[in-house]
C-alpha cells in the first residue's frame, strides 16, 4: 500500500463522518435490511418449491418409466407364451407332436423332420427365441432347434412341471453353456381328451427384452433401466459399464429385500458410486428387481437453472429495491436535513437564516414553527438589544451624577478644611485675650 492510499482512505472517512448515526442513513439501513430479509425469504421459499416440484416431477416420470418397463415386460412375456402357444395349437404342428411323441422314432421320421423345418422356421422368424425344443411328459427334450441339447431332461426343473399344467415362464438365470443370462417357457401341447401329451418350450432371448428396456433410456443422457436378479446380477446390461459383477445399491438392496420397501424411491448413488434419483420396483413374474435410475447432475440441471434465474431476480429486485430506498429516504429526510442545518447555524448565531422546507406534513408544519419562532427569537432579541441601549444611557447619566456628586463632596471637603482652619485660627485668637482677663482678674 501506497502512502496516498491511506490519505484517500482517511478522506474518504471524513467525507462520511457527517453521515454516521444520521436518521438518513438508519432509514437506508433498515430499508435494504428489511429488502433483503423479504427477498431472502421469497427467493428461498421459490428455491425450496422449485426443488420440490422438480424433484417430485422427476421421481413422477421415473416412476411412469418404471410402470410402462414394467408393463412392457410384462406384455413381451405373455406374447412369448402367445407365441409357443400359436405353435403348439397349430394343426400341423399337433398332429406332428403327436406323432413324433407316440410313435417310434423309425416310423416318425418324416414327422420328425416336418416339426424340426417348422421349430427351425419360428426360431429364425421370431427373432425373440433362441431355442424352441420338446419335450416329453418325462421332462426329457426328444426335439430342439439346439442340436446340443437333445437328451437334456428337465423333469426335477419346478417350472417345466408347473408347465405340463399350465404355460409358464421360469425366472431369469445365468447359463453357463450359452454364458449369458436366459429364461425357459413352457407351454402344455394337449391331446384330443384335453390331457397333456407334450411339453413345447423356449429359450427366450433377454437380448431382445433389454434392447426393449434400453428404449426408454434413448430420451436422457444419464436415464437407464435394468433388471437385477436376487443374487445381485444384472440379468440386463446395464447403460453405463459397471465397476463391478455384482449390483449393489441402496435402490437395489431395498428392491431384493422381501417387505414393503420393495417397492419405492429415493435419491442414491447407483451401482458406480453416481448419486441418481432413482425409482425400483420388485416384479414378482420374473422374480426381479426393476430400477429407473437418473443422474442427480441430469435430473437437478432444471433446478439449477431456476435457481440462478430466481437469484438472478432477486439481485435486480433488491438493487431496484436499494434504489427506491435512497430515493423515499432523500425525501423524507431531506427537510429534516434542511431543518437540521438551519437549527445549527442559529444555534451558532446566525438568526437570519432561512429554514428551506416545502412539504406540507409534519416536518412542513415544524418547520414554519421554527420559523416563525425565529422570528419571534428575533424581535425578542430586538427589544433586548433596544432596552440595554436605554440601560447604558440610563447608566451614563448615572456615572455623570456621580462625578457630579464626586465634584461637590470634594468642594464640602474643601470648604469644610478651610472652616475648622478658621476655627482654629479664631479659638487661638481668642484664648489670648481670655488669659490676659483672666491673668488681670487674678
Amino acid at each position: 500500500m501506497t502512502d496516498k492510499e491511506p490519505g484517500r482512505a482517511r478522506q474518504w472517512l471524513e467525507r462520511l463522518r457527517p453521515y454516521r448515526g444520521s436518521i438518513r442513513n438508519s432509514l437506508l439501513a433498515a430499508f435494504i435490511l428489511l429488502s433483503v430479509i423479504i427477498i431472502l425469504l421469497v427467493a428461498g421459499i421459490s428455491i425450496f418449491s422449485s426443488v420440490h416440484t422438480s424433484r417430485a416431477l422427476v421421481f413422477k416420470q421415473l416412476i411412469v418409466e418404471a410402470e410402462l418397463t414394467s408393463n412392457a415386460i410384462t406384455t413381451w412375456l405373455d406374447e412369448r407364451i402367445l407365441d409357443l402357444q400359436a405353435i403348439a395349437s397349430h394343426p400341423d404342428t399337433r398332429a406332428n407332436i403327436q406323432a413324433v411323441i407316440t410313435s417310434a422314432k423309425p416310423d416318425n421320421e418324416i414327422e420328425y423332420r416336418h416339426l424340426e423345418e417348422i421349430l427351425q422356421r419360428e426360431t429364425a422368424v421370431n427373432n425373440r427365441m433362441d431355442e424352441i425344443f420338446l419335450l416329453d411328459t418325462a421332462g426329457r427334450i426328444v426335439l430342439s432347434t439346439d442340436k446340443s441339447q437333445l437328451g437334456h431332461f428337465y423333469g426335477n426343473d419346478s417350472y417345466f412341471n408347473a408347465g405340463l399344467k399350465e404355460p409358464v415362464i421360469s425366472r431369469p438365470f445365468y447359463d453357463r453353456t450359452h454364458a449369458k443370462n436366459e429364461m425357459l417357457a413352457f407351454v402344455p401341447v394337449k391331446d384330443g381328451q384335453g390331457g397333456t401329451l407334450a411339453v413345447l418350450g423356449a429359450r427366450l432371448a433377454l437380448d431382445e427384452l433389454a434392447k426393449l428396456i434400453l428404449a426408454f433410456d434413448e430420451t436422457t443422457e444419464t436415464g437407464e433401466t435394468y433388471l437385477v436378479s436376487p443374487n445381485h446380477r444384472f440379468l440386463t446390461d446395464p447403460r453405463f459399464a459397471p465397476i463391478s459383477r455384482a449390483a449393489r445399491s441402496a435402490g437395489i438392496d431395498a428392491a431384493l429385500t422381501p417387505g414393503p420397501q420393495q417397492n419405492g424411491q429415493g435419491i442414491y448413488e447407483n451401482y458406480n458410486g453416481v448419486p441418481v434419483v432413482g425409482v425400483y420396483r420388485w416384479l414378482p413374474e420374473l422374480e426381479a428387481a426393476l430400477l429407473s435410475e437418473q443422474a442427480v447432475t441430469e435430473a437437478m440441471a432444471g433446478v439449477r437453472q431456476q435457481i440462478w434465474l430466481i437469484a438472478g431476480a432477486a439481485v435486480w429486485v433488491l438493487f431496484l429495491a436499494v434504489v427506491f430506498a435512497l430515493f423515499v429516504t432523500y425525501r423524507i429526510t431531506r427537510p429534516i436535513v434542511n431543518l437540521t442545518e438551519a437549527a445549527t447555524s442559529i444555534a451558532a448565531g446566525d438568526l437570519h437564516r432561512p429554514v428551506e422546507v416545502q412539504a406540507e406534513d409534519e416536518i412542513g408544519q415544524l418547520a414554519r414553527a421554527f420559523t416563525t419562532m425565529t422570528a419571534q427569537l428575533n424581535d425578542l432579541i430586538a427589544a433586548l438589544a433596544g432596552q440595554v441601549m436605554d440601560l447604558q444611557e440610563a447608566e451614563a447619566q448615572l456615572r455623570q451624577y456621580a462625578w457630579q456628586l464626586e465634584q461637590v463632596n470634594q468642594e464640602l471637603e474643601r470648604s469644610n478644611a478651610e472652616l475648622q482652619d478658621f476655627a482654629y485660627v479664631a479659638s487661638h485668637d481668642l484664648q489670648e485675650p481670655l488669659r490676659k482677663i483672666q491673668a488681670f482678674g487674678s
